[in-house]
């Protein structure tokens, strides 16, 4: 193998991130939350979302990955969101890790990414 298609092949593995689903909060809170979040694009391909009132990030990545950490603060325990009219919660990975955010509708995944209108989140 040539090194022009060794290195392309290297760095495309290198940015793949393994993770593990995130667990779907079947009985979630009303649509209250004790944290508002404000919305930030890092880039094309991920967004944050830093707490209005204490010093939590949360940030997403184009493939529906969730990243809990920086801010310095504590870290979102359960985060909700509101996507194409529909609103389902998740409880987020554990400090500086990262999982897959899945929902399914009629035994059908739906990529909740592409569509956020709003975020909450309760703080551990």
């Amino acid at each position: 193998m040539q090194f022009s298609t060794l290195f392309p092949t290297i760095l495309l593995g290198a940015s793949f991130v393994a993770a593990d689903y995130c667990t779907q909060a079947l009985d979630p809170e009303t649509r209250k939350s004790n944290t508002g979040f404000r919305f930030e694009s890092v880039d094309n391909a991920n967004w944050k979302w830093q707490s209005r009132d204490l010093q939590v990030v949360t940030t997403l990545n184009q493939n529906c990955q969730i990243h809990q950490g920086g801010g310095g603060g504590a870290f979102a325990a359960t985060i909700c969101i509101d996507f194409d009219g529909n609103y389902a919660c998740w409880v987020t990975p554990a400090k500086n890790q990262v999982c897959d955010l899945v929902f399914e509708q009629n035994e059908a995944p739906i990529d909740v990414c592409k569509s956020i209108k709003n975020i909450w989140g309760w703080v551990a």
